[in-house]
């Protein structure tokens, strides 16, 4: 409907109110995508990575003395992860001499082969899906999606099996994270 039929049908002052909607809704944006698009001028690639209709935050008490501790937080949906507050240790019998207590950093050294992540800081936070896929690094501080699906389990970066020496069983402490993630 043209404009002059608007002011025909509807008088010249609902003619302005249905011209200024028409106009608005016209150049709506089709999805969330396009309005970050529309007003920050960036790709639709890029903002598809960062932007997010219902961020929703998270606290989580990560236990040294439990394997992987889920989240409930889907792999697909994570936006970030983030130390709040807390230390922990690998081994709280060798405080003295070379295991004291850390950050979600872990130690200044590198994991041995039988950690959930080796090569990785040892006793620092890590994470993997729940489909039992490859652990990553986290940390004081993670942001991305990780690749793996399920949901994101947590865990110290340690040997996570419990057989009585090592692993779980000499862990202590735990850490406080914060997870954002894109409802």
């Amino acid at each position: 409907m043209g404009i002059q039929s608007l002011v025909n049908r509807f008088g010249r002052q609902s003619a302005g109110v249905f011209l200024a909607v028409a106009i608005t809704v016209s150049q709506s944006p089709a999805s969330p995508v396009d309005a970050a698009t529309l007003t920050t001028g960036a790709s639709s690639e890029h903002v598809d990575a960062e932007y997010c209709n219902f961020p929703v935050t998270s606290r989580m008490t990560v236990y040294a003395t439990e394997p992987w501790q889920d989240t409930f937080v889907p792999l697909n949906k994570l936006r970030s992860v983030q130390y709040l507050e807390g230390e922990w240790t690998v081994n709280y019998r060798n405080l003295k001499t070379w295991d004291h207590w850390v950050d979600a950093n872990g130690y200044n050294r590198r994991a041995p082969i039988d950690n959930a992540l080796p090569g990785a800081r040892n006793g620092g936070l890590i994470g993997r899906g729940s489909d039992r896929g490859g652990a990553f690094y986290i940390g004081n501080w993670y942001s991305g999606r990780p690749s793996g699906s399920g949901t994101l389990m947590l865990a110290i970066n340690d040997a996570l099996g419990s057989d009585g020496w090592g692993g779980v069983d000499d862990n202590d402490g735990a850490v406080v994270v914060l997870i954002e993630s894109c409802q």
